[in-house]
């Protein structure tokens, strides 16, 4: 059984990381979803690195 989790910055997801007997991986998304955060952190004012946050791990 594998688990995966999520990172996400505010609400967007960034990154997903899979964990299973053979170790872990991790893949960024596609870029849009960073040009969204840039949008989303010049429009509110906001500072990038504090918006970061895994998911709760879940088995897949």
């Amino acid at each position: 059984m594998a688990t995966y989790q999520v990172l996400y910055w505010g609400h967007l997801p960034m990154r997903v990381r899979a964990t299973d007997i053979n170790g872990q991986k991790s893949a960024e998304l596609s870029p849009r979803f960073i040009e969204a955060m840039n949008r989303a952190t010049k429009l509110h004012g906001m500072e990038g690195t504090v918006m970061f946050k895994w998911s709760a791990p879940q088995e897949k």
